[in-house]
């Protein structure tokens, strides 16, 4: 059977699309790049934007306008919408995000539980440079603009055990950067007796040889402590980039989003974080346009947002999402305060990455090469991520791809870096 996998939104989901990648193929079946030359097609839909959710829709409908094509969704929508998906025609079957990780198994039906081929797992085999590793799943916290709770459940880790096995199966298949994934990845072993904390997974993950690094998704700020933030000490292989979803710098607004964080929080964990991981860089979620969100609070949370430094940023303008208690709030802010908002929100995160990509100018640091393509006679193009996760890009005569390699940085592009590979025993080449 011809298979096509398709993903929208998170890591989460496209670590989710890896696993059935690596299952379906252990079964014997064949993965393909379009929908055309498929027999079955599995789409792992999102809802957490109206954005994200009308993309999803909108793929539903371009797999279901192809006759004799078998169509699987899963994913946020499906649990967030169900009575809308309900009245679409077509071959389509839905599977519960409780029931996901399971999907291979549902759809293949005949294969028994004990089949060795379901145990399988190479995560990043379509993806070799870099594998997505769900740790966890489903949140416990109450933000009230969130539907991923909704749509997700509470939370729930993955075993120790069956992460490091999916490590060792991705380093196997030739990755060279594992990225943990989750819904709220920073709780992962809470609800175990005794407790246990995301660093514990992360020195166990540290334990196994290899010449890879580790990548974390998005966390928290709550989650982290000062010893978290030790093991960078210890050991080159973490990345030092950290994306810390914050909303807003308004102490008024955070607290009608029922965040577990404060702006004065929020800064501490900061400062905590630049001295014990030098290097590092900071990215963020900010909401414009919450409701009730005032031009005092949008000032208070602008400067502050200012003043953090971020090397990046994700700018939402508030969409209500119907089940969350944010849309029945008062006090709805215009659509066109929102996209001024936002507009300068960006022109803030956009000139403090400028700012900390300029002060890295001249320096050479690793960076894991992807993306190959031929540009000339003996000429590719390649782009990869530093460790701290600023896009490079440069043109070589070698193919590079998949190779972590020194590299200076020579000037800036607009989302990053024009760099100069430095080849073991040559001169930099740009």
């Amino acid at each position: 059977m011809k298979i096509f996998l398709d993903s929208i939104g998170c890591r989460l989901n496209q670590s989710e699309i890896e696993k059935y990648a690596s299952e379906f193929i252990a079964c014997g079946h064949e993965l393909v790049s379009t929908m055309e030359t498929a027999d079955l097609a599995v789409l792992n839909t999102c809802a957490v934007t109206a954005a994200a959710a009308s993309d999803s829709r909108q793929r539903l409908h371009r797999l279901l306008n192809h006759q004799n094509l078998k169509v699987i969704a899963t994913g946020c929508l499906t649990e967030i919408e169900p009575k809308l998906l309900s009245n679409l025609s077509g071959d389509i079957q839905f599977i519960p995000n409780l029931n996901k990780d399971e999907l291979v198994r549902y759809v293949l039906g005949s294969v028994p539980s004990e089949h060795p081929a379901l145990r399988v797992s190479v995560p990043g085999r379509r993806q070799r440079t870099r594998a997505f590793i769900k740790a966890q799943d489903g949140c416990n916290n109450h933000c009230t603009f969130c539907v991923t709770r909704i749509a997700r459940g509470t939370a729930r880790s993955i075993p120790v055990t069956d992460i490091c096995a999916d490590v060792r199966s991705a380093l196997a298949s030739g990755v060279k950067e594992i990225v943990l994934t989750g819904v709220h990845l920073g709780c992962w072993g809470v609800e175990y007796s005794p407790p246990q904390h995301l660093s514990d997974l992360l020195q166990q993950i540290l334990t196994i040889s290899g010449d890879f690094r580790i990548q974390l998704s998005s966390l928290e700020p709550w989650d982290l402590t000062p010893d978290f933030f030790r093991l960078w000490q210890d050991d080159d292989r973490l990345c030092r980039h950290f994306h810390l979803p914050l909303q807003s710098g308004s102490a008024a607004t955070l607290k009608r989003m029922v965040r577990n964080t404060t702006p004065n929080g929020y800064r501490e964990l900061m400062q905590i974080i630049r001295r014990l991981v030098p290097g590092v860089s900071i990215s963020t979620d900010v909401i414009v346009g919450f409701p009730g969100e005032n031009e005092m609070e949008f000032d208070e949370s602008l400067r502050f947002i200012s003043e953090m430094g971020f090397a990046a940023g994700h700018v939402f303008h508030f969409s209500p999402r119907e089940g969350t208690p944010a849309a029945r709030l008062p006090d709805q802010v215009a659509e066109t305060d929102k996209k001024e908002r936002s507009r300068l929100m960006r022109a803030v995160l956009a000139r403090s990455g400028c700012e900390i990509r300029t002060g890295m100018l001249n320096t050479i640091v690793p960076v894991l090469w992807e993306g190959l393509r031929q540009v000339a006679e003996g000429k590719w193009q390649v782009a990869g991520l530093t460790q701290n996760n600023f896009r490079v890009r440069t043109i070589v005569s070698e193919k590079i791809n998949n190779q972590l390699l020194s590299t200076r940085l020579d000037s800036l592009s607009e989302d990053g870096f024009i760099g100069s590979v430095i080849l073991p025993g040559k001169q930099a080449r740009r």
